[in-house]
């Protein structure tokens, strides 16, 4: 199981936070929740087609569905769990996740 993430939020009016969010990875598309354990998603994003982006010294990952005109920025807390994500989402975007 993958460790849980800070998603970051653009809100209304322009303000910028980070959110400590429980995401899941089901091919094709990545589930965001609240919380573990919660029945409703937040957000859904499709994989397919997805543009990764990594910043490494941040911490971060971005992906981005252009065709869709979806996007999601997260953060790991370490370079272990930066690791764990991006390792997982390349394998999904390459058919080799389940």
């Amino acid at each position: 199981m993958l460790p849980p993430l800070f998603r970051f939020q653009e809100l209304s009016g322009g303000a910028r936070v980070w959110e400590r969010r429980w995401v899941v990875l089901r091919r094709p598309i990545l589930v965001t929740f609240r919380a573990k354990g919660d029945e409703a998603p937040v957000d859904v994003l499709h994989l397919h087609d997805c543009e990764l982006r990594v910043r490494r010294a941040a911490l971060e990952f971005e992906l981005r569905n252009l065709a869709a005109g979806a996007a999601m920025r997260a953060q790991a807390a370490n370079e272990a769990d930066l690791d764990a994500w991006v390792g997982a989402l390349r394998a999904h975007r390459e058919g080799d996740g389940d």
